[in-house]
């Protein structure tokens, strides 16, 4: 029985010794330290053109008109809603002087979404008359959607981004001196779940927009004015 006790003593202090021995050696800390996300949403008032006939922007390629294919219709006025996503990343980092080997992670990401929406009103339609009004209240309406979609969007975004930080967690036993390397790696993996956000967000952004570009949508935008005053084409 002593024998026995005394072999698994030995066995155990190796194994412990082999233990701390790798926490030694190794340049990471003992857990993924949390890294600070944050996601801020920048969105314009959006400016009001009227530089395009209504002939002009009838040509513009937009969503799928809700008409039949041989309907002539007119495009009194348009909204463009780009979205720019903006990154940027702060990477930590620790050596081990013994094996001059480093750790990295993601310290910090500050994302930006930004939209600077535009509306474009056919030149033919003037200020102050019913269907400028009846126009411009629905292409405000597409911009409020998109601010909407960015909010409710803020918070996934967050999540998403956190759960990639932790999945990704430590880049371990790099030599010293491949800094660049890593950062770009790291930046460049950022940067492919952005596409994945950006992906995934797209169809939703259509599907929402498409919710008010109905025939039910555009009649009802211009009922209130068919008897008030002609049609501005």
């Amino acid at each position: 029985m002593r024998f026995r006790f005394y072999l698994c003593f030995i066995l155990f202090c190796l194994s412990g010794a082999s233990s701390a021995h790798a926490a030694i050696m190794d340049a990471c800390p003992e857990t993924l330290p949390d890294a600070t996300i944050r996601v801020a949403i920048s969105m314009y008032d959006p400016p009001v053109y009227q530089h395009y006939s209504i002939d002009e922007l009838t040509r513009v390629p937009s969503s799928p008109s809700p008409y039949p294919s041989d309907a002539i219709t007119h495009t009194y006025g348009l909204t463009k809603n780009p979205l720019n996503f903006s990154v940027k990343s702060q990477i930590a980092s620790s050596l081990n002087r013994l094996t001059q080997k480093k750790c990295y992670w993601y310290d910090s990401i500050d994302l930006t979404l930004e939209v600077k929406p535009e509306i474009y009103m056919g030149k033919e339609i003037k200020p102050g008359t019913c269907y400028y009004d009846a126009v411009l209240k629905h292409e405000l309406e597409h911009a409020n959607i998109e601010r909407r979609l960015l909010n409710d969007y803020q918070t996934i975004i967050t999540t998403t981004i956190t759960n990639f930080v932790r999945n990704v967690g430590f880049m371990r036993d790099i030599d010293a001196g491949n800094d660049e390397k890593v950062y770009a790696h790291l930046r460049q993996s950022l940067s492919h779940q952005m596409d994945v956000i950006h992906a995934h967000m797209e169809p939703v952004r259509a599907a929402r927009q498409g919710q008010i570009d109905t025939a039910q949508s555009y009649d009802a935008t211009a009922a209130p004015c068919r008897n008030v005053e002609p049609l501005p084409y």
